[in-house]
């Protein structure tokens, strides 16, 4: 019986939504991103092939998933970290036929559009603790063609825009603070496709390594249909029960998100 369930995504395709929405579910215990995250300097390396950290963090994680989800029939995290990192090692230490994951997918252009607006891109320093960048090691998506020389291009962009192009220095002759060149605009958009087929194409090799681990997949438009998470429970054959307060929660922005009025989630 699956009393674990994860999530894969690349953020910004209401993950955040979604978790809140599990706290209306009797029998769970429901948490976004919690503590430790499992991002930033230990992705990073490990996304670089340097797997030291994040194993060197991994037991301080599962100590943390194990105390939240003492005295209840399910722990769910959404955490777009899961496949960029930790999900790897969870089979290591708890049963694959516990564990469950959720693939929370959008239309392309507007999971582009809304990491641009929030400056959470590859490109950019707010990204780079939550995406994947050009750095990686052994990426499974074709960095674009036109675009050679990926980690020396990637390096000269990034510098342009933490020197020449960083807001003081708009600033300072008289451009807006986000100014940004063309040919960065679209060499970040360009990066921003890539990390997010990059990020899919690894969860399609995390459920070939671990086959025995059940996982179903939904578009963010889906997730304000009750029909949605009662396939979840049905399917993970969850013994939980949707509270009365779960259909007040429906259509209730949570985060941040251009599209979210448009959509009506986050």
């Amino acid at each position: 019986m699956i009393k674990y369930i994860f999530t894969i995504s690349t953020g910004r395709t209401g993950t955040h939504y979604l978790s809140k929405l599990f706290q209306h579910i009797d029998g769970c215990k429901s948490y976004h991103e919690p503590i430790p995250i499992m991002h930033s300097k230990a992705m990073r390396q490990f996304l670089k092939g340097n797997t030291k950290l994040m194993e060197k963090n991994m037991p301080e994680k599962i100590e943390e998933i194990k105390k939240l989800s003492e005295e209840t029939e399910v722990y769910f995290e959404s955490n777009h970290m899961f496949i960029k990192g930790f999900g790897w090692y969870i089979p290591d230490y708890i049963n694959p036929e516990e564990i469950g994951v959720l693939v929370i997918t959008r239309k392309t252009e507007e999971i582009v559009a809304s990491h641009i607006k929030l400056d959470a891109t590859p490109l950019h320093y707010k990204g780079w603790d939550w995406t994947i960048t050009p750095l990686v090691d052994n990426n499974l998506a074709e960095l674009p063609k036109e675009y050679k020389f990926p980690k020396l291009l990637y390096y000269n962009y990034s510098l342009q825009l933490k020197t020449i192009f960083r807001p003081s220095v708009n600033k300072l002759f008289g451009r807006s603070e986000d100014y940004r060149p063309g040919y960065i605009r679209r060499y970040e958009k360009a990066m921003l496709e890539w990390y997010i087929d990059e990020t899919f194409k690894r969860g399609e090799q995390y459920f070939k390594t671990y086959p025995e681990i059940k996982h179903l997949e939904f578009d963010i438009t889906e997730l304000n249909d009750p029909k949605t998470i009662e396939k979840i429970i049905k399917d993970f054959n969850l013994n939980v029960k949707i509270k009365p307060s779960f259909y007040d929660a429906l259509n209730k922005r949570t985060n941040l998100d251009p599209y979210a009025n448009k959509l009506k989630i986050a």
